[in-house]
């Protein structure tokens, strides 16, 4: 049988219940603006009455012993967390390597007077001039001067693709050292959360830590979370995070990525100890995939620079200068990197072999300009398939604006789905100040009746006790 005091304990626990909802109101209050923070909330729910009914009993059902916390838990969907967690790592990606792709269309430079297709056109055009006037030193001098222009562009682009390369092997050092940091902190975590677990409690502070610490996983390196259980199938409390296939974190143990890296068939890896780990999204995979688009560029530039010295080459050390010598080079290098205007010539306007070869037993004719003629038509040459040099320069520097229009228009489809998802998710998770508000004053008016319970449960046992007494 409930006794005197019942009503007491009843109007008590309404007080505590009351209080406890209005500390998590105001503790979501607080956390408005942090975050990876969820909204918290009170389950409330009948606290167990103190008889169960018989068919011997005589009382018309349970009494009440007023209310109680089951739990304080966090408003999750799910659905939208699982789906955010399947393309930020595509997201992460598309920035890095539109944001990579746009510094490399900014290094060609192109159209510009300065850039190297207008200096092609003028070397050309140089030479062409001086099969006009082959014995003009002043144009001579021309033909070296953008000579000169043309290899140091074709150095300079050479030298900042690989300054980028250079730059992205640190930012890739950066971005590993931020993804091992972040898996040891879930890795902590979790042996934190599932103490917490097992002792019955809902962690729901260090859980929203730990899923900031995923979505940041997922964003550099396209990890996947999953929920760890026991043989009962009961949730620990613990996650495992996989990079394809590669466990990154398991329980309170994390593995360290290695920052060594290949491209394999157009897949790249993170390498270490003859173990490959494919990285296909997040801001790593953007990285990789960038550095090897960049490859390919500077491969498409060594071939223009190789053919270009090789064509040249042949030609010039078939002509004959002024000064009736013949098999001379015009450039040296092996490709755009160490490409410049070879020392046999350079300064000596007059070596320039403008002539062509004599005729069979013929002298040389070191005035006329029949060979600078040869030289100016490589022009117009067919030298890579259909195009000619300039036409394979300006097609390379169409496939970088093309490579960058389609990375850029990707990356904004995909940060628009995120930001609809992440909005969807918040409208279940966030905190909204007036839904807090409203509950706020809900659970003040709740604790006010019940103080008021309290009050008159006080004057009755008053009456009741004190009043015996006269």
């Amino acid at each position: 049988m409930p006794s005197t005091f019942s009503g007491i304990e009843i109007a008590s626990r309404a007080l505590q219940v009351n209080q406890t909802a209005i500390n998590v109101v105001g503790h979501n209050v607080a956390n408005v603006n942090t975050p990876g923070y969820t909204r918290q909330r009170v389950e409330i729910v009948a606290s167990d009455p103190h008889t169960v009914p018989s068919m011997a009993s005589t009382r018309p059902g349970q009494l009440g012993t007023g209310v109680e916390i089951a739990a304080i838990t966090r408003a999750r969907d799910e659905l939208m967390r699982q789906r955010l967690q399947d393309i930020v790592g595509g997201q992460g990606m598309l920035t890095e390597m539109r944001d990579l792709l746009e510094r490399v269309q900014a290094v060609y430079a192109e159209p510009t007077s300065g850039g190297l297709s207008s200096l092609l056109t003028q070397f050309f055009n140089s030479w062409q001039q001086l099969a006009v006037q082959p014995e003009n030193h002043g144009v001579r001098t021309s033909v070296l001067q953008s000579a000169h222009l043309l290899a140091a562009q074709m150095r300079g682009l050479a030298g900042s693709l690989d300054q980028m390369q250079q730059e992205i092997s640190s930012r890739l050092d950066l971005v590993v050292d931020e993804v091992n940091k972040a898996a040891r902190e879930v890795a902590t975590l979790n042996g934190q959360i599932r103490l917490s677990v097992a002792a019955g409690e809902h962690p729901n502070d260090l859980l929203d830590r730990r899923d900031t610490l995923l979505r940041r996983l997922g964003e550099l390196i396209g990890a996947k979370a999953y929920n760890q259980t026991n043989d009962a199938g009961v949730a620990m409390g613990t996650v495992t995070v996989v990079i394809n296939g590669f466990v990154l974190v398991q329980d309170t143990h994390s593995e360290a990525l290695p920052s060594a890296y290949l491209l394999q068939d157009g897949v790249p890896y993170l390498t270490a100890n003859n173990q490959r780990i494919a990285v296909t999204e997040g801001i790593v995979g953007g990285v990789l995939r960038a550095s090897g688009l960049i490859g390919e560029y500077q491969s498409d530039l060594d071939a223009i620079a190789q053919t270009l010295i090789e064509q040249v080459n042949g030609l010039h050390a078939a002509g004959y200068g002024l000064d009736g010598f013949t098999g001379r080079l015009f450039f040296e290098g092996a490709g755009a990197h160490d490409m410049v205007v070879h020392r046999d010539v350079d300064g000596f306007p007059e070596r320039l072999a403008a002539a062509s070869p004599p005729d069979p037993g013929q002298p040389a004719a070191p005035g006329n300009g029949n060979n600078a003629r040869a030289i100016a038509g490589i022009a117009s040459q067919r030298l890579f398939g259909t195009n000619t040099l300039l036409d394979q320069y300006n097609a390379n520097v169409a496939r970088v604006g093309s490579d960058l229009d389609s990375v850029t228009k990707q990356a904004e489809n995909r940060s628009t789905l995120v930001e609809q998802i992440d909005h969807l998710r918040s409208s279940v998770e966030g905190v909204s100040l007036d839904e807090e508000m409203t509950r706020m004053l809900t659970y003040q008016r709740s604790y006010q009746a019940a103080a008021r319970l309290m009050t008159t449960l006080d004057d009755m046992l008053d009456r009741l006790i004190n009043g015996l007494l006269r």
